[in-house]
């Protein structure tokens, strides 16, 4: 009887251990995870005077006039995104029956987008400028164009260390761009986005920063941008698929 109940105990420890085993082997392989809700809170853009709405200056018979003009066109090239994150943490079972939870207060990770829903995770790298090369030609963007994508991202702003899909990417190894805080200014590693990339299909990707003031002076865990075709006034939606990795 002894035995059979050291062989028993035996039995259940590996079992224990195997299932523990399993367990670690799932949190390794994590992969960011689509969030519960996105909640649209508006949606908005700039508004300035039409193509054929003009300016006045006096001419006068024998005069030659020096002037500077400045002019704002809103781009056909972004869209933009920029709000708050929430989280929790779940000890749950595979019928999202939570045994216990703990809610993140100031949540660290990242915020993703594509226009592809099917990211191979395990694929997800730094996007080369060959791929944000492809991307710009499969939305229409010109090679000249002052906001396209290599002209927005670049190897020369900074990022800080982050890691998605038990991937760590080391700081300032990714195409990155800055957006803008509440004075302007494209401060780094404030509203961080960097390219990414599974090999197939761009991934837009910001880096939380908790309680930040955002570029219309509130705060925001993060600002977003997105490249979407509005050329030669294409105004049709495209549909991007969310991400969140906290």
């Amino acid at each position: 009887m002894k035995k059979g109940k050291e062989t028993t105990n035996l039995v259940l420890l590996i079992i224990a251990t195997m299932t523990m085993l399993i367990t670690l082997s799932i949190v390794a392989v994590a992969a960011p995870i689509g969030p519960g809700t996105v909640t649209d809170v508006s949606s908005e853009r700039r508004t300035t005077p039409g193509y054929y709405q003009s300016a006045t200056t006096d001419a006068y018979a024998g005069n030659v006039t020096s002037m500077n003009i400045d002019a704002i066109t809103i781009t056909n090239v972004w869209q933009g995104y920029y709000g708050n994150i929430t989280g929790t943490i779940v000890l749950a079972n595979s019928n999202n029956q939570t045994m216990y939870d703990w809610n993140i207060g100031t949540p660290t990770g990242e915020v993703f987008a594509s226009n592809s829903s099917d990211i191979t995770w395990g694929s997800i790298g730094c996007a080369s400028e060959a791929q944000a090369n492809s991307e710009e030609d499969g939305l229409g963007i010109a090679e000249t164009d002052a906001d396209g994508l290599n002209e927005t991202f670049s190897n020369s702003t900074p990022h800080n260390q982050f890691t998605v899909a038990s991937r760590t990417f080391t700081s300032g190894n990714c195409l990155a761009t800055s957006l803008h805080n509440s004075t302007s200014d494209k401060q780094d590693n404030l509203f961080t986005n960097v390219l990414l990339s599974d090999g197939a299909d761009i991934v837009y990707t910001a880096l939380l920063n908790n309680d930040q003031l955002g570029f219309d002076s509130t705060t925001h865990d993060f600002q977003l941008i997105v490249a979407e075709n509005g050329q030669a006034g294409d105004t049709t939606a495209t549909t991007f698929y969310f991400w969140v990795e906290i």
